[in-house]
């Protein structure tokens, strides 16, 4: 099942963090949130923990769970 998030939304995705998305599309893969099909947020779900992807989409998710 895949959920795209709208703007300004927020989600409880796991452990009490909220993850502010703009209209990307958003996938567990067990623990790990898959943003885009390609980046990876695993636990604790902080902007260290993003991986995969494009450069570009990499540091998109990560101002994402930055805030």
């Amino acid at each position: 099942m895949q959920i795209v998030i709208r703007s300004h939304e927020v989600t409880n995705f796991a452990s009490g963090v909220n993850v502010y998305i703009t209209r990307l599309p958003v996938r567990w893969d067990k623990t790990v949130i898959v943003v885009m099909n390609e980046v990876r947020v695993g636990s604790p779900y902080l902007a260290e923990c993003v991986s995969g992807g494009t450069p570009a989409a990499n540091d998109r998710v990560k101002k994402v769970v930055r805030h």
